[in-house]
């Protein structure tokens, strides 16, 4: 479970659904919660992904060469600890500089061997920006009407005069063009 920028009172309000019983707040919840792994794992064509967008803990292998390795989620905010898989050697997160936008670890003092490591640190958002709070709530009314198909009198635009043309079943999902514009700019950038 991934926790969300927005709650399930904000997606309510986000699809006007405020005074609908409470029947559908676990149906809600969980397109919330896919909104959201949809947003942090997008990614526009020759750019990184969005990344976790809630600070929490993560724990990952990191790959060391030639003194320095990439951890994976960013943007990061802390790391707990870097520990090699092999021996169990440690390095203290003094003794490491680590790039909070590119995830680059490397020996701040000291080298830091090859190797594979277990790394846990804290990656996300602190505070959530607004766009990427939007973009959710944006995914979530998305897959939420296109589950639902078109209403009678319009299209899933909510046109009500019958100028929008109706989803098309098989056209997959698709990013809604607003959600990617507020995405673009927290997108991290591919390190080779």
């Amino acid at each position: 479970m991934v926790e969300s920028p927005a709650d399930l009172t904000e997606f309510k309000q986000h699809l006007n659904k405020n005074s609908v019983p409470d029947g559908d707040d676990a149906e809600l919840q969980t397109m919330l919660e896919a909104a959201t792994e949809a947003a942090e794992g997008w990614a526009p064509k020759g750019m990184g992904a969005v990344g976790p967008i809630v600070v929490r803990t993560v724990t990952d292998r990191l790959r060391v060469r030639n003194g320095r390795g990439f951890l994976i989620s960013t943007p990061i905010q802390s790391v707990t600890t870097i520990t090699r898989v092999d021996d169990g050697l440690a390095f203290a997160t003094a003794d490491l500089d680590v790039s909070p936008t590119s995830g680059l670890v490397r020996g701040l003092n000291t080298y830091l061997p090859g190797g594979t490591y277990t790394a846990v640190y804290e990656a996300g958002r602190n505070p959530v920006p607004n766009s990427l709070k939007l973009a959710v709530l944006i995914l979530g009314a998305h897959m939420w009407k296109t589950q639902r198909g078109p209403k009678r009198g319009g299209g899933l635009g909510g046109a009500r005069d019958g100028d929008q043309p109706e989803h098309r079943v098989g056209a997959g999902y698709l990013i809604p063009n607003q959600a990617a514009t507020l995405m673009t700019p927290h997108t991290q950038a591919l390190i080779r």
